[in-house]
């Protein structure tokens, strides 16, 4: 009986791992859906910015704080946000790729078949 317990082990550290992987790259995907919502935001603030006078006056929240400046003053700081906000997309955009080819060579190696996936077809 210990000799089947020590079989199923290693199976469900694999099930364990496994789920670990996908949760991960879940969680990037989720990041990155929400900095895309955030890109978004910041497009349409600099959309707006650009069509006002530099002097004219604007509100920004700054660490919970409402902060009166000029466009002009606002607006390279929303531009520097915008700008590393799309950088950490697109770092996260690799390391998703580098989880999801991770997870699959796992998957490869340990003969893993998920229920509701499309099986390739190995009758040739």
């Amino acid at each position: 009986m210990s000799d089947q317990k020590q079989a199923e082990k290693p199976q469900d550290e694999i099930v364990g791992e496994f789920e670990m992987r996908r949760s991960e790259i879940a969680s990037i995907f989720e990041k990155m859906q929400e900095l895309d919502s955030d890109r978004l935001e910041h497009e349409l603030v600099l959309k707006t910015l650009n069509k006002l006078e530099p002097e004219r006056r604007c509100f920004r929240l700054v660490n919970n704080v409402l902060v009166e400046r000029t466009v002009a003053e606002v607006l390279p700081a929303v531009t520097a946000n915008s700008d590393k906000i799309n950088e950490l997309i697109s770092t996260l955009g690799g390391k998703l790729k580098t989880k999801e080819d991770e997870l699959a060579k796992f998957k490869a190696e340990h003969n893993i078949v998920v229920r509701g996936e499309d099986v390739p077809n190995q009758t040739a």
